[in-house]
């Protein structure tokens, strides 16, 4: 059994020092790891005011890790088994809602670009041009490139906020 803090209501700020602010705090105890699952943790939230309309993204921060570094997305059986894995050692995990705007999954994606292109240019040689490559001879249409676009929206995204 272990305990679930559940942190929501609140926003998470840019890293580094990433933190969760504005926030309200429940804490769910005697969860067993045999029968916690999404369906579980779907009530819980309800408990909490969230209903199915509400769009929520569940974030399991790893235990001692930061909130830069620690969190991982809760969406499916799999990572709720993952979760249950570190309730040997740790008998209080927490879980962090975000609504709305993804600021974590976008700052996620921006470092995994941000990466791809590192590995990019060290590993292929340097093209100039447009925003997709045009070297196609296969027939098909050219492959759009995902790091360019995503930087883009990523750039306006931080202009509106």
């Amino acid at each position: 059994m272990f305990t679930l803090q559940i942190h929501h209501n609140g926003e998470f700020t840019s890293t580094p020092g990433r933190r969760y602010l504005f926030g309200d705090t429940d804490w769910f105890d005697g969860v067993h790891c045999d029968i916690f699952s999404m369906g579980l943790l779907g009530e819980m939230l309800e408990d909490l005011g969230y209903t199915d309309r509400t769009l929520v993204f569940t974030h399991f921060k790893i235990p001692d890790e930061s909130l830069d570094d620690g969190l991982l997305p809760l969406k499916s059986e799999e990572d709720v088994r993952r979760l249950v894995e570190y309730v040997p050692i740790f008998t209080q995990l927490e879980l962090y809602i975000e609504t709305g705007v993804l600021v974590v999954e976008c700052e996620m994606m921006e470092r995994m670009m941000k990466w791809h292109k590192e590995w990019h240019e060290t590993s292929q040689p340097n093209k100039a041009g447009p925003i997709y490559d045009s070297d196609s001879d296969n027939g098909f249409p050219p492959t759009f490139c995902a790091g360019k676009m995503i930087a883009n929206h990523s750039k306006r995204l931080s202009d509106e906020f």
